[in-house]
């Protein structure tokens, strides 16, 4: 008898959370997404109210303020996945941090770790943000238009990043940037000089609060270069979050197609 490579088998605790998942998607999130779509703002409460599951400190070590568990992509798909069945803009806006921090924790060293989590590490929503995409139509992440150079002690980053989930409201962002033939990621704080924010709202994302980041020679401490990014990494563990997205959106459809079926 062959011994399976995995055991998708839940958890109680995984059996408890989808629960609670599923029930602030059906009874709060899918009543709310009009709304929210219509005033292209996501509503703060339901931004609370995920973060309160506290998603993004599962990683994050106790001393940062987190919870310092294990990662479990498993878990973390199961609940973008449940989320999104309520309504996938306000799952994306919400849990954008949670691919911040991890990527922080993949890639960056203790010192960036230190510098940056805390931050997040709040009972309400606290933003930050990949800022991997750009606005072409042949845009590849192996070969981004945004650039780094070396500057003295630093580097300056040239470019424009697009789709970057509730940027307005970030403290700061993970830049990906061709760099000697490479790409390499930095860690930029929101109010870096040279870094400005546009609203760049999508159809079925308006809630998102979507925009785009345009980086004029924006000055970064080389302490701030993530020495460990993997390129891969990143987007094999987005690619996921992006499936678990769209899994739980056409299950919330298939389910609205079903009960209109059986009215009519």
């Amino acid at each position: 008898m062959s011994t399976p490579l995995f055991d998708l088998t839940l958890t109680e605790e995984q059996r408890i959370t989808r629960e609670s998942m599923r029930r602030l998607a059906r009874d709060t999130l899918s009543s709310q997404a009009r709304a929210a779509d219509d005033s292209v703002a996501a509503d703060p409460a339901l931004l609370d109210a995920i973060s309160g599951f506290g998603l993004a400190l599962m990683p994050m070590p106790e001393a940062l303020g987190g919870v310092g568990m294990p990662r479990s992509p498993l878990s973390n798909a199961l609940a973008v996945e449940d989320l999104a069945q309520g309504d996938m803009s306000h799952t994306l806006a919400a849990l954008q941090p949670m691919a911040a921090v991890n990527a922080l924790m993949d890639f960056g060293d203790e010192q960036q770790q230190e510098r940056w989590l805390p931050a997040l590490a709040a009972e309400n929503f606290a933003g930050a943000a990949v800022a991997l995409n750009e606005p072409r139509a042949t845009f590849e992440p192996g070969a981004p238009a945004t650039t780094a150079n070396k500057a003295g002690d630093g580097y300056t980053l040239n470019g424009v990043k697009s789709l970057v989930p509730m940027a307005a409201q970030c403290q700061w962002f993970v830049v990906t940037a061709a760099l000697d033939g490479d790409v390499a990621a930095f860690v930029v704080p929101a109010d870096a000089e040279g870094l400005s924010i546009e609203p760049e709202p999508y159809m079925g994302l308006r809630s998102a609060n979507m925009a785009s980041l345009t980086l004029e020679n924006v000055l970064v401490p080389a302490r701030e270069k993530l020495p460990n990014f993997d390129l891969d990494r990143l987007l094999d563990l987005s690619r996921i979050g992006q499936c678990a997205l769209a899994v739980g959106c056409c299950q919330a459809v298939s389910r609205r197609r079903a009960t209109v079926w059986a009215l009519s």
